[in-house]
């Protein structure tokens, strides 16, 4: 029953206590790990600013896992750094630092943001019941942005076989049940 795949929701945060599989374990999908996200607005010389040393990504959809955080390049001009949420204050100070006399826009978007990880051997099979893209040929690491579910949502592919899906934290109690009922749909072999 798809009541039991969807307990009721914590009203912070839609995936708390997620914690789904099917087929065996083919399939897990389990809420994002908390982490400090930041948007970042401007030319290549904010970019490399922002990098703290690393060399950001220069292809719009690559990513690059720095040390000090996972560096995403949305758009001509946009770029997003996530870390864990320990290290978010100092990877803000740090950013403020660095950006400091170049033009740019940064803002921190930690709370705005919500979703799970989908991993294993259906995870493809999965995103693709809610994704008119296909997943296949995104390369790992790499991230869009696409319709996940009627949902705007960032897809980032972290390994052949897992994925992190985000939409806005308020579209999330619609992504948790557009996920619940994909993993039924799976486990039942539809």
């Amino acid at each position: 029953m798809l009541d039991a795949l969807t307990p009721a929701l914590p009203a912070d945060d839609p995936f708390e206590g997620l914690a789904l599989s099917a087929r065996a374990g083919a399939l897990s999908i389990a809420p994002l790990p908390a982490r400090a996200r930041f948007v970042l607005r401007g030319g290549a010389d904010a970019a490399q600013a922002a990098a703290l040393g690393e060399a950001p990504p220069a292809r719009v959809g690559a990513a690059v896992e720095a040390r000090h955080a996972r560096i995403l390049k949305l758009g001509p001009d946009e770029w997003r750094l996530c870390a864990p949420m320990a290290d978010g204050p100092a990877l803000a100070a740090s950013l403020a630092g660095a950006l400091g006399g170049v033009p740019h826009s940064l803002v921190e978007t930690t709370d705005r943001d919500c979703g799970a990880v989908v991993e294993g051997p259906l995870a493809l099979e999965a995103l693709s019941c809610g994704c008119p893209l296909n997943l296949a040929a995104l390369p790992v690491p790499a991230a869009t942005r696409t319709l996940f579910g009627q949902l705007d949502a960032l897809i980032l592919r972290t390994g052949p076989e897992r994925f992190e899906v985000e939409v806005w934290r308020s579209f999330g109690a619609h992504l948790r049940l557009h996920l619940c009922t994909i993993a039924r749909e799976l486990d039942i072999g539809l």
